[in-house]
């Protein structure tokens, strides 16, 4: 039946069918030093299974066997020149472009690592990564509808986990990267210019690669084929936009697991959802958004994204509502544990901090009355 395995353990099962090859996990492409380490590490097996084959060779030449005598120094020839080729192989060092920039450099490297894999019959360098369950909504760029059922992650999970037949991995871009490029190229927009400091909303580009199985999991076969690949570019804004659909959806969760139990502890994952979301909007959260997709420049490089400008809103605005009730949760459960209550007020203090900066700053619009239904 299938069962999960650790990284460690399907790493050994790899080099079990793979004998002298190298596992990295990882499905970035393969810079110079890994490839030549792997080369190196590949060239050490061979060295060492070529040397038992000689001495197995020189052993059957010992015995005089005569009928196989032209045979065995034929190949007795072959193994020597190998090893002699790995003994005094020159691999070469990664040589940069002098006063080049960050692309050309990358792709100088690219290059010649493909010359090097190409030249090296001996490599096996072998990548693998961890998946994570998706579904098909997600590879659409559709919100799934689960997560507009007020239920939580525990019972959701079930459907979620159940009758897969898409699972996903991720990359992170730079913006300078070839893929980006090529996305923006055939979009007819430019890579949004950065700021004068770094944005971590703004830069994060994420390449999904969903993988489609030819049957669903889980199944009594310990593998199932991959029937399908699919490659989806998102930028910053659509990130940003499932970000705070996944966060939404933990803390609608964490919200009626505490409304639903009297046990003190209940209230931990709710707290911390909370704090983790409303504090770090105050501290510089809203103000990076702003940054990042209001300063006016976004929009120029991308006009395709604004559509999404009103979904980001949208969902901010739902995480509002969330929020609210979530408050409204924490100050019903506060007889389990007056000992939270100045948490609970330092929260309800920074909430109104957090619609007042929204409105300002990226809805527009005046929003005082959800500070009115906060009535604890």
């Amino acid at each position: 039946a299938t069962r999960l395995i650790s990284v460690r353990e399907f790493t050994s099962q790899i080099k079990g069918f793979f004998p002298g090859a190298k596992v990295v996990n990882t499905t970035d492409p393969p810079k110079f030093k890994v490839v030549q380490q792997a080369l190196k590490e590949n060239l050490q097996w061979r060295e060492k299974e070529l040397k038992l084959e000689l001495a197995k060779v020189q052993k059957d030449l010992a015995r005089g066997k005569k009928s196989e005598e032209n045979i065995l120094k034929i190949k007795l020839k072959e193994i020597t020149k190998a090893l002699v080729e790995i003994e005094n192989g020159d691999h070469g060092d990664l040589k940069s472009p002098p006063g080049g920039s960050d692309v050309e450099i990358m792709a100088s490297e690219a290059a010649q690592v493909d010359a090097l894999i190409k030249s090296s019959p001996y490599l096996k360098l072998i990548q693998i990564t961890t998946l994570t369950v998706s579904n098909t909504q997600e590879m659409q760029g559709k919100e799934h509808h689960l997560s507009l059922v007020d239920a939580t992650m525990r019972h959701k999970r079930y459907h979620y986990e159940n009758d897969i037949e898409v699972f996903a991995y991720t990359r992170v871009l730079k913006p300078t990267s070839p893929s980006v490029k090529k996305y923006c190229k055939e979009r007819k927009c430019t890579v949004p210019p950065q700021g004068s400091k770094r944005n971590e909303y703004r830069d994060l580009w994420v390449q999904r690669v969903f993988v489609i199985t030819q049957e669903p999991m889980p199944t009594v076969r310990r593998r199932v084929p991959i029937k399908d690949l699919q490659h989806v570019i998102s930028t910053p804004l659509h990130n940003a936009v499932i970000t705070l659909r996944k966060k939404n959806e933990e803390m609608k969760s964490a919200m009626l697991a505490a409304r639903a139990s009297d046990e003190p502890n209940d209230l931990v994952p709710l707290t911390q959802n909370l704090s983790g979301v409303i504090d770090a909007a105050v501290a510089g959260g809203i103000a990076n958004y702003i940054e990042a997709f209001f300063d006016g420049t976004y929009l120029e490089s991308m006009p395709m994204e604004e559509p999404r400008i009103s979904k980001f809103k949208e969902t901010l605005e739902a995480q509002l509502e969330i929020l609210n009730k979530g408050l409204q949760t924490f100050h019903a459960k506060l007889a389990l544990n007056p000992n939270l209550r100045p948490l609970f007020n330092h929260l309800q203090t920074s909430y109104s901090k957090m619609v007042v900066q929204l409105a300002k700053g990226i809805l527009k619009r005046d929003i005082t009355v959800k500070i009115k239904k906060a009535n604890y």
